[in-house]
């Protein structure tokens, strides 16, 4: 009896000819998700409201700075139309909350959720930057859920990231999982990030 192939998985894991934006990348967690995506193969849109640290982590992973505010749901549409009328086509969105981003959380991730079913489909990722554990219940997975069964039919994923504890590591790894075809099936859920022994990366 012929046995059934095996996948390749490391090759579902790389990430080449993919384009991501991820909202926040400051010097934290947002320059951890943009290291690991980039070192799967992605190109990179590093987007701060603070340019010197857009263009540190861009510089970084040989990405491109963008240097604007994101905060309302409108801020982001005019910032990813802006990218549409330049060319760019995006394969997912990483919104990292913090402050009065986590305030707009539902509006921005439709405003990012409707930009990728507009091309044909793509990933959209809520990071709830901070470990707030309680991101993970209530409003926070309804807003998750909710997008995720809306835009399903678009090949639209939407999940939710809560780091459990300070691990800009094992949440950055999480990120670029839910980003490439083994996490294809994975969508309308929040994930737990725990902490994780950065030396055994070395």
């Amino acid at each position: 009896m012929a046995l059934p192939l095996v996948p390749n998985f490391p090759a579902a894991m790389r990430l080449e000819g993919r384009t991501f934006l991820v909202l926040g990348t400051g010097l934290g967690l947002g320059r951890h998700i943009a290291h690991a995506l980039r070192q799967f193969g992605a190109a990179i849109f590093c987007c701060d409201s603070e340019a010197a640290a857009a263009e540190q982590v861009a510089f970084e992973v040989s990405g491109t700075p963008l240097h604007a505010q994101a905060t309302s749901a409108l801020q982001l549409q005019e910032l990813l139309g802006a990218m549409t009328r330049n060319g760019t086509t995006l394969d997912g969105v990483i919104d990292l909350l913090d402050g009065a981003r986590a305030a707009a959380c539902a509006e921005r991730a439709r405003a990012a959720s409707q930009h990728c079913a507009q091309q044909g489909g793509g990933t959209v990722l809520l990071v709830a930057r901070g470990g707030n554990l309680a991101a993970a219940e209530g409003s926070f997975a309804a807003v998750v859920a909710e997008l995720a069964q809306e835009y399903a039919d678009d090949g639209v994923r939407v999940n939710g990231l809560v780091p459990a504890a300070p691990s800009e590591t094992g949440a950055a790894g999480l990120v670029a999982f839910l980003s490439g075809e083994l996490g294809r099936s994975v969508s309308g859920q929040v994930l737990l990030a725990g902490a994780t022994d950065t030396e055994a990366f070395a």
